[in-house]
Parts: C-alpha cells; sequence; structure tokens
C-alpha cells in the first residue's frame, strides 16, 4: 500500500455569524483529504486559552481564514482573538490560506461592524491579512467551500513536506524507496525491471478500490448521473497527463468527461471537483514548470500503474498474479530481494 499523507488544517473565524459557513469548509476539508481542527471539537481544558490555541496551530500544517463581517471577540490586550490567531500562524511561518468576505457591508447589520472604533480594527486586520499574500473573496458558503478545495490542493502540491501518516504505512514506504534504489542499480533488461515493478505491485498489494469510486455530474441532456474515478482518469490518460497548465487540465476534463457522460459541455464546478479528485488521489501532481512558465501538472508514474492495473480488468489481475510466481522463481530475484 501506497503510504497516504494527511495535513492537518487550522481553522480560524469568528464563530456565531460564520456557523454555516464554518460547516461548509469543515466538510470541504475533510473531503479533500485533511484532518481540520476547529473550537467545534476543542475539549475543555484548564489551559490558558490563547496557550492552548497556540499548541493546536503549532502541530498544523496550514492555517485557514474566513472572514464575514466581524471582528469578533476582544482579547485583554484589546485585540481579537481571531487577529491574534492570525499573527501567531504568521509568525511560525504556517502557511496561510485567507478568505475575506467580498462585499461584508452588504451584509446585515448584526453581522457587520457597525461602530466606528470596532470598524476601523476591522479594516485594519483585513489590510494586514491582504499583505504580502494573495487572499480569496468568496459571496456565498457553496462558493466560499469550492475555492477551498482547491487552495487546499494548491497548498498540498507546494508544501509536500509535513502531514500524517499511519504508522504501519511508513515501513511499506521505506520498503518502496529502498526495492526503488535497488532497482535503479541493478542491471537488468527491460523485461526484468518491468517484471519486478509488476512483482513490487503485488508484494504491496496495492489497492485499487479508489478508482471505482464515482462522482455526480450534472448533466441535463442524459439519463447518467454518476462516472467513475478510472473511467475519467484512464480517458485522459492521453493528454491530461503531458504537462500542462491548471486550466488546460480542466478543459481537457470538460471535453472529455462530457462525452463520456454524453453530452456537450461539463459544468465548471463538476470539472474542478475531478481536477481536485485526481491531485487527492496522489495521480496528478505539481511542479513549477520546467515547460509551463508558473508551473504544471504531470502525471505520478507510480500512480499510474495501480490506473493501469485497475483498466486491466479480472483478467489483467490474474495474469499479474501469475506473473508474480514466474518472478520468484527467476535467478535474479533471489539476488534482488536479499535471499541469497
Amino acid at each position: 500500500m501506497v503510504a497516504i499523507v494527511k495535513h492537518e488544517v487550522f481553522l480560524s473565524s469568528t464563530y456565531t455569524d460564520l456557523i454555516e459557513a464554518r460547516r461548509k469548509v469543515i466538510s470541504a476539508v475533510l473531503q479533500s483529504g485533511c484532518f481540520v481542527s476547529s473550537m467545534e471539537y476543542f475539549p475543555a481544558t484548564s489551559e490558558e486559552q490563547v496557550e492552548f490555541l497556540h499548541h493546536i496551530i503549532d502541530e498544523c500544517d496550514f492555517y485557514l481564514l474566513i472572514v464575514g463581517g466581524a471582528y469578533g471577540s476582544l482579547h485583554n490586550s484589546g485585540v481579537s482573538f481571531t487577529e491574534r490567531e492570525f499573527d501567531y500562524a504568521v509568525s511560525k511561518n504556517k502557511p496561510v490560506i485567507a478568505f475575506l468576505r467580498k462585499d461584508p457591508d452588504s451584509l446585515p447589520e448584526a453581522m457587520r461592524e457597525a461602530e466606528p472604533a470596532r470598524r476601523r480594527l476591522f479594516e485594519a486586520f483585513c489590510e494586514k491579512i491582504k499583505t504580502d499574500r494573495i487572499v480569496g473573496f468568496w459571496t456565498n458558503e457553496d462558493d466560499l467551500a469550492s475555492q477551498v478545495v482547491l487552495a487546499l490542493a494548491r497548498q498540498k502540491r507546494i508544501h509536500a513536506d509535513g502531514g500524517w501518516v499511519r504508522s504501519d504505512q511508513v515501513i511499506n514506504s521505506e520498503t518502496v524507496e529502498q526495492i526503488a534504489k535497488l532497482s535503479r542499480d541493478a542491471e537488468q533488461s527491460r523485461e526484468e525491471r518491468d517484471a519486478i515493478a509488476k512483482q513490487l505491485m503485488s508484494l504491496l498489494e496495492i489497492d485499487i478500490s479508489i478508482y471505482d469510486k464515482t462522482i455526480d455530474v450534472k448533466n441535463i441532456y442524459s439519463d447518467r448521473k454518476k462516472i467513475s474515478i478510472g473511467e475519467i482518469a484512464f480517458a485522459c490518460a492521453g493528454s491530461v497527463f503531458k504537462p500542462q497548465p491548471e486550466e488546460n487540465v480542466i478543459q481537457t476534463i470538460d471535453e472529455i468527461t462530457s462525452l463520456l457522460v454524453g453530452f456537450t459541455r461539463l459544468d465548471a464546478s463538476s470539472a474542478k471537483a475531478v481536477l481536485s479528485t485526481l491531485i487527492s488521489i496522489g495521480l496528478l501532481k505539481w511542479r513549477y514548470g520546467e515547460t509551463w512558465e508558473g508551473g504544471e501538472f504531470f502525471i505520478d508514474e507510480q500512480e499510474l500503474a495501480r490506473l493501469r492495473l485497475w483498466s486491466s480488468g479480472h483478467a489483467g489481475r490474474k495474469n499479474l498474479e501469475a506473473a508474480s510466481e514466474q518472478i520468484r522463481k527467476l535467478p535474479f530475484w533471489k539476488r534482488f530481494s536479499g535471499n541469497t
């Protein structure tokens, strides 16, 4: 099994005015394959609130800030708890993902700052957030949740280190690296290297069921409402997996998935959802551009092997098992595996 890294996200915002927004964002974070730390789940503790929050932020990989129209409760320092959390995350060099309400003045009076002094504090905080970073602007809770999914996917590409891994997967990951190094150093033929790769997949008991999962598609011209991740990924393999920027990937997914489902175009939100899924399972990865200025997507070869195994169906998997048995009998295999 390939080790799956899960990142932890600290969710920071005011509370009473953003209850529904927080609910949608928490769901989006979990769907992105991350853990979430938010006040809804904090235990009772005798520890001073600020110190407790600092410990939680220290353990997180990303700091996610949602701002509506309110400044929030004040600490005895005269600064809101939300702003203090932001300042601490910045001081610890945590990657900050920030979203500001696009038009806070349009909110009901109870959800925005009307008193002049608090309004000045709120506006100054918003300016601080926008300094030296790109922020997102949201108009409603669903829009916010969609932006959070894409922002987390980008941050996980940029900050590939960190995160949490199951203890029983760490050994497997180290084993994969060790065998891959031996494979590169060994002087075998192409056929032997291919056989080793197949045997390695069998040894690690690769789980290919993730490609059986389906996603909903909005389709007004056909009765089909779902499509499997494997169908999309395999159909796109000839074009999506050439290094290219994000907008080109979304366009390709749009066109190919639309043909698979049976209508002219796929709506933008569904195409982005497909992209986020391919990123979250590790099939698409990001790097700063070797071909395209500003960065590009490329295919992860190990994950592509798993996709090909999925596409081979039952017969292909039986052939793989038979090949694995034959590989164990080859003379070089004992040397390769250390059984001399």
